[in-house]
């Protein structure tokens, strides 16, 4: 039998939101009524994701994925008042707060970074912006492109570098 654990089980409801009028506090009007629905210790939260789903997260103890997710739709019966569930994750608490701790954002590097990174030049970085297989910067900004370094560095592995300039075509 598996040990008692920490557990994070996460229910994904679509279109949740569609009975909460249109405007900037929809979302967190709908997770704050959801959210009171739950009795004091239980330890439930409710996010909204768009585009119009609701998660609801309950943290609870149980001896594995199995028991976690038994208690945890047990307390969803009696307490959530949402239908039209389209997914159900538990993770250990720890991976949960791993999760939450990783950047939700990628690392964006500028034509300086992207140069360093490539060994060229910033010209030869705008150069490069014609090669097919170069990325499409994330956005333009007035000091200039950005990229996410990720894909810059898989470009890097895959570019078949060829230092110099292309010898001419012959006279014909």
């Amino acid at each position: 039998m598996d040990e008692t654990q920490e557990w994070a089980v996460t229910f994904t409801f679509a279109g949740a939101l569609a009975e909460f009028p249109a405007d900037a506090s929809k979302d967190d009007r709908a997770a704050d009524a959801i959210e009171d629905e739950f009795p004091p210790d239980l330890d439930a939260s409710v996010s909204a994701a768009p585009p119009d789903r609701l998660m609801v997260t309950l943290h609870l103890l149980a001896s594995g994925a199995p028991a976690a997710v038994a208690t945890a739709d047990k307390h969803m019966r009696m307490h959530c008042p949402l239908d039209g569930e389209v997914a159900v994750e538990a993770v250990t608490e720890a991976e949960h707060e791993r999760r939450a701790d990783a950047p939700t954002l990628p690392e964006l590097v500028g034509a300086s970074e992207v140069a360093t990174l490539l060994g060229v030049t910033r010209q030869r970085v705008h150069q490069l912006r014609e090669h097919p297989a170069f990325p499409t910067p994330l956005v333009e900004v007035a000091m200039g492109p950005l990229w996410d370094a990720r894909a810059i560095e898989a470009f890097a592995r895959a570019w078949s570098r060829r230092p110099g300039r292309p010898p001419l075509a012959a006279a014909q």
